[in-house]
């Protein structure tokens, strides 16, 4: 119960530079617990790189993941398809989750 604060951002893996998303404000009026949410979300990410994924509670690290965001030359992730490619060199990052993607070759 009571106010909380929610922060979520990233951290350049490489340089340790830390960029806000955002963060909110919550009251709840009962205890509660976090519950998954599915959807998609739209950041900017000031350039190509590994980067932690952090999420905050009241300024306290509750959960984090390892990010690739990648251009049209990966060296993080696994190769993109020819239409991602095309998005990418039209300016936006794709960030690619483990085995979101994977060529098998016989």
């Amino acid at each position: 119960k009571g106010e909380h604060k929610i922060t979520i951002g990233f951290v350049n893996v490489a340089n340790r530079i830390k960029t806000e998303i955002g963060n909110v404000l919550v009251t709840p009026s009962s205890d509660c617990f976090l519950v998954p949410v599915e959807g998609d979300l739209v950041v900017n990410v000031p350039s190509k790189g590994l980067y932690f994924f952090n999420l905050y509670l009241n300024d306290e690290l509750v959960g984090s993941s390892v990010l690739a965001f990648e251009d049209d030359d990966p060296k993080f992730s696994y190769n993109l398809y020819d239409d991602d490619i095309q998005r990418i060199k039209n300016g936006e990052y794709l960030a690619l989750m483990k085995r979101s993607q994977q060529r098998k070759t016989l």
